[in-house]
């Protein structure tokens, strides 16, 4: 899975468990990125790119999304990947099974 996609799962984990953030940080990239959270959809403002807890109309892909505590899950049919989370504070890890390995990110 791409990083843009894992940006935008970060951020729907800080939103669903409650964090208020305007931006997602990348620590792979050293970048920050605006998002926007509204009542219906989420806005990735780098790509100007909307999103649901289920689809990414960027990629035209769906994906599932679950959250337990302070931990998620989920599977990215774009990518074909299955993806771990946990969230601590403000920081934000994924673990991308495509990948292979952990990626950190800050909202």
């Amino acid at each position: 899975m791409d990083d843009k996609t894992r940006r935008r799962l970060a951020f729907l984990a800080a939103c669903k468990s409650g964090l208020a953030s305007t931006s997602v940080y990348s620590f792979e990239t050293g970048r920050h990125t605006n998002m926007e959270a509204g009542p219906a959809f989420m806005i990735d403002h780098g790509t100007a790119t909307r999103f649901t807890d289920s689809y990414d109309e960027g990629r035209k892909a769906n994906w599932t999304f679950a959250l337990n505590g302070g931990e998620f899950s989920g599977y990215d049919y774009g990518s074909g990947d299955h993806y771990d989370g946990k969230i601590s504070g403000r920081s934000i890890q994924i673990y991308d099974h495509g990948e292979g390995r952990y990626f950190d990110y800050s909202v």
